[in-house]
């Protein structure tokens, strides 16, 4: 069980270039656990035990966000993520255990 996990949301075409060396990075921090949510293709991408994609795209994480908070959120770009993430340990406690 890791003691630390991140929700990196990640939403585009492609990932950068440099992600290669993100994942490195990511892989060299074994004790933390590190969700990355995304809508881009990363069947290509080397299972590393400590990262988790999770296969989303914007309308559908937009949802979650209505249903858990009750009302219609103007989430219309994946920059505007940044405003929920007091609620990520709610929104995204499937992935990590985050209530205590």
């Amino acid at each position: 069980m890791y003691r630390i996990t991140l929700i990196s949301p990640f939403f585009g075409k492609k990932f950068p270039a440099n992600f290669p060396v993100r994942l490195n990075s990511l892989q060299n921090n074994s004790k933390i656990k590190f969700v990355i949510l995304t809508d881009v293709n990363f069947s290509s991408i080397d299972n590393i035990s400590n990262v988790q994609f999770v296969k989303t795209n914007l309308p559908a994480l937009k949802r979650k966000i209505d249903l858990m908070l009750g009302y219609q959120s103007r989430l219309v770009n994946p920059y505007k993520l940044v405003d929920f993430k007091p609620t990520y340990g709610v929104l995204f406690n499937e992935y990590g255990k985050f209530d205590n």
